[in-house]
């Protein structure tokens, strides 16, 4: 996968990119001096830009919400991710880990990222399930 720079616009190799704290994608030049992102949110720069079958799910007791991915978007606050009848906002305390499939699911997962907030109550997974 290659990356733009967004300060100066040169092509960036997967393996070299630098994710600023605020979101952008920075060449090794640009990214000189600048806060990088934490682990957390650099799980969410690995998912896929092709979002077909990609999808956010939500579960409670008899519960289960599961929404097509439509865009992820980074900014200098928050990572907003929409999808299908909703969107949701993860700001720089929330939590991403990578699990091996949503809690309530069954089957294998290419990858799933768990989401909570600062409080540390579930706000949901992304992922995407294995072609079996």
């Amino acid at each position: 996968m290659e990356y733009t720079c967004f300060k100066c616009k040169t092509k960036v190799k997967a393996e070299e990119r630098f994710i600023a704290y605020y979101g952008e994608v920075l060449c090794p030049e640009c990214s000189k001096g600048v806060e990088p992102c934490s682990d957390e949110f650099e799980l969410l720069f690995d998912i896929p830009n092709d979002f077909r079958e990609v999808y956010y799910y939500f579960n409670k007791t008899d519960l289960m919400i599961k929404a097509q991915l439509e865009s992820i978007e980074h900014s200098r606050e928050e990572v907003f991710i929409r999808f299908a009848g909703g969107s949701l906002s993860i700001w720089k305390e929330s939590k991403v880990s990578k699990v091996e499939k949503p809690r309530g699911c069954k089957g294998k997962f290419e990858f799933c990222y768990s989401i909570r907030n600062c409080d540390g109550d579930s706000l949901g997974y992304i992922g995407k399930p294995c072609k079996d």
